[in-house]
């Protein structure tokens, strides 16, 4: 009889211990759901990001909106369809690395345009290859068309430097120093076959196609080397059906 009371006993206590665990985990869910709820603003393009108050999205910029508890991200696309921003100079720290080789007894690199805009007429750079590092120094030889974003660079042994070895191939690195870039959100270019291009805002509040020449493209920001100034607004959003409706718009009125 005794064994069976403290059997009882002990599975009333973990009983008791069990439900007191549940109501705390219950309440500490509730305060955790009423600190998001109270996150208001969100970045359309980046649905992680959230805060309290107005703000810009740490990826790419863009203004934070304001969303409704339950509101999805597709939903604040379709209200804020044709939302703008601002093309802002950024300034990059990150070391440039570019592949290299040894052609002709110079290095031959490629590099992107926005890395080379921000490079002076003799920069020295760095060699590195298999067989150690040899100091270079850009040629006046001007560079040479790659692709869309990058250039054919040439590099020669600097006065004093280490002989380049024929057919090493490896990295050409440029020297650390900050570097400013014109930004815009990736989501504000339009591939067309033309190329690269953004809906600029013109007087008006019109929209106005704009050939750009890009550079580096990554985390959610891509590079304008040339095509638009600073300061200018451009869609960041429905951009290219904004312009397939304006290409169509005269079509139509013609029927």
């Amino acid at each position: 009889m005794r064994r069976t009371r403290s059997l009882l006993l002990a599975a009333r206590t973990l009983l008791v211990a069990l439900a007191a665990a549940l109501a705390l985990a219950a309440l500490l869910t509730a305060r955790r759901n009423d600190a998001v709820a109270d996150r208001f603003y969100t970045c359309p393009m980046h649905a992680e990001i959230s805060a309290a108050a107005p703000g810009a999205c740490p990826i790419c910029g863009m203004a934070l909106v304001r969303r409704s508890p339950g509101t999805s991200s597709s939903t604040l696309l379709e209200q804020d369809a044709g939302a703008t921003a601002v093309a802002r100079r950024r300034v990059f720290s990150q070391p440039v690395r570019a592949p290299a080789w040894v052609e002709d007894g110079v290095v031959e690199a490629i590099l992107y345009d926005d890395d080379l805009a921000s490079m002076g007429a003799d920069e020295s750079a760095r060699f590195r290859s298999g067989d150690g590092i040899s100091l270079v120094r850009r040629t006046p030889r001007g560079p040479v068309r790659w692709d869309e974003a990058t250039a054919r660079v040439a590099f020669a042994a600097a006065p004093g430097g280490s002989a380049l070895a024929p057919g090493a191939t490896g990295w050409l690195e440029l020297e650390e120093r900050p570097r400013s870039r014109l930004v815009v959100p990736i989501t504000a270019v339009i591939q067309s076959e033309k190329g690269p291009q953004v809906l600029a805002v013109a007087r008006g509040g019109r929209f106005s196609p704009r050939a750009v020449r890009l550079g580096h493209v990554g985390s959610g920001l891509a590079s304008v080397v040339s095509g638009l100034d600073e300061g200018e607004e451009v869609v960041v959003r429905g951009a290219w059906f904004l312009e397939a409706d304006r290409r169509l718009a005269p079509a139509a009125e013609a029927r």
